[in-house]
């Protein structure tokens, strides 16, 4: 259970934006928003804190708890915090810089999300200033991969207390070729019937195994928890800017992802959807851990 939202804060002003998205979270969950800077000197903490609270309270989230520690391995302590006897989401601001099959987060946020045991909620560079908060869409996105059952359980957990809509989207990669000039390619009754068949606009139209999986995961998750959840399957020749188009068009959506990374990979960097997912996405993201 979440007691908490945690927002890191550093020395940058970018790292700020979470805090709008984690007030929203902790406005709906009726937990306490807290900033909390880890600093790795012990001198100053005082002058920090006032600095912080005041920051804090002139951006408007005067309601917001404001800690400041010190600590050698401010991950570390950030993970500490997040997992101790009041257990914190954390909900940090990412640059997601570098190449998006390597997604260099920086060295506070990959390391938090190698380490963490729990979800991490990342706001990435192009969190739109038209994200339309309350939460209302909790669209977790489902593969194959063991991932996907994880995805599906956090996904769920969270969209019961916000009273969100749950939607299970799969996304498939097709070469562009197959589709049609023109065709609207994140609108899903363009892109399969209520049978699960592929629409006219694609090359060789087949029945979809992956809207059968999705609507598994549906029916598991009504029977096991009595949520429903709708499906889509999103064909597109770029499988993260199809997701990330598509969150755009539901109401104050958050999206949920797995790491999708290979094995040999896994604990270095994210899969190159999530991490495509993060940089582009103008919405917030959940990172789930395998």
């Amino acid at each position: 259970m979440t007691h908490r939202i945690l927002v890191p804060i550093d020395e940058t002003r970018y790292s700020l934006t979470a805090l709008e998205p984690g007030a929203v979270l902790a406005r709906q969950l009726h937990i306490p928003l807290e900033a909390i800077s880890v600093q790795k000197s012990g001198n100053a903490l005082e002058a920090r804190r006032e600095e912080l609270r005041s920051v804090v309270r002139q951006l408007g989230y005067g309601q917001a708890e404001v800690t400041v520690v010190s600590d050698p391995d401010p991950t570390a302590r950030l993970l500490q915090e997040a997992q101790g006897d009041a257990p914190g989401l954390i909900c940090m601001a990412t640059h997601a810089r570098g190449p998006v099959t390597e997604m260099l987060l920086g060295s506070v946020a990959s390391t938090v999300i190698r380490h963490s045991n729990q979800p991490v909620i990342l706001v990435g560079p192009r969190l739109s200033l038209d994200w339309d908060p309350p939460i209302r869409t909790v669209l977790a996105c489902i593969d194959e991969s063991p991932d996907g059952a994880a995805v599906l359980e956090h996904a769920s957990a969270l969209a019961a207390p916000l009273r969100a809509d749950i939607q299970l989207i799969r996304t498939v990669s097709v070469p562009p070729e197959s589709i049609k000039e023109g065709a609207n390619w994140f609108t899903g009754s363009d892109w399969h019937t209520a049978t699960g068949q592929q629409a006219a606009q694609f090359a060789s139209p087949a029945p979809s195994p992956h809207w059968d999986n999705l609507k598994h995961h549906a029916t598991e998750l009504e029977q096991r928890t009595g949520q429903k959840a709708s499906c889509e399957v999103l064909f597109s020749d770029n499988p993260a800017t199809a997701a990330v188009d598509y969150a755009d068009a539901q109401p104050g959506p958050l999206l949920v992802t797995g790491t999708h990374a290979g094995s040999a990979l896994k604990r270095l960097i994210l899969g190159s959807f999530a991490s495509a997912l993060v940089q582009n996405a103008r919405c917030p993201v959940m990172i789930v851990p395998e």
